[in-house]
């Protein structure tokens, strides 16, 4: 996925099914993002890093190496 700016258009908790999580496992969610032609990326990220940088749906934010960050910084 390509560094840039997107908005958060939904926000999915991580399915293990049946299966435990592993030890010291750090929750993750699914960010399904769109860019400004509109295309639509799913992305994966920790659960406690969108909380701190206040992202929800509909957040505009920016992707840099991997982490996304808010576009109100």
């Amino acid at each position: 996925m390509e560094d840039g700016e997107y908005i958060v258009e939904k926000i999915y908790e991580d399915d293990f099914g049946c299966e435990e999580r592993p030890e010291n496992y750090e929750p993750q969610v699914i960010v399904s993002l769109r860019d400004a032609k509109g295309a639509e990326q799913l992305l994966r990220q920790p659960d406690v890093w969108l909380y701190r940088q206040r992202i929800e749906e509909g957040s505009r934010v920016r992707l840099t190496g991997g982490r996304l960050y808010s576009g109100e910084e």
